[in-house]
């Protein structure tokens, strides 16, 4: 029973440990993108300007455009083709991550 809670105890200990070992990542920004619109965040713009595509509309990016995010404040699903992996975003969905957009358009089905 003794050997039972050292065991539990050490554990517990362990645990901790690696918990404060973790460090806090840096909040996720957020995108102030207007209703009606999927919003990309060029990674390197020099004045932040939001890339805006209207609700319904397709866009493509030959080449790709590098973002840091896109969000989506329309009502409609929309796939972002993207590299390395395309993924869907559900109406006020938002991705915050560095990566390169092909291609944004409404639809209910992404293939990755």
């Amino acid at each position: 029973m003794k050997a039972k809670a050292r065991l539990i105890g050490a554990l517990a200990l362990a645990t901790a440990g690696v918990a404060v070992q973790v460090p806090a990542g840096p909040a996720q920004a957020t995108i102030v993108c207007p209703i009606g619109y999927v919003c990309l965040q060029p990674e390197h713009s020099p004045s932040n300007q939001l890339i805006l595509i209207k609700e319904g509309d397709r866009q493509a990016f030959p080449g790709g455009v590098e973002v840091a995010a896109v969000s989506n404040q329309t009502k409609l699903n929309y796939c972002v083709s993207s590299h390395p992996y395309n993924y869907g975003l559900a109406p006020r969905q938002q991705v915050v991550r560095s990566h390169t957009v092909l291609a944004v358009g409404p639809s209910n089905y992404c293939l990755t």
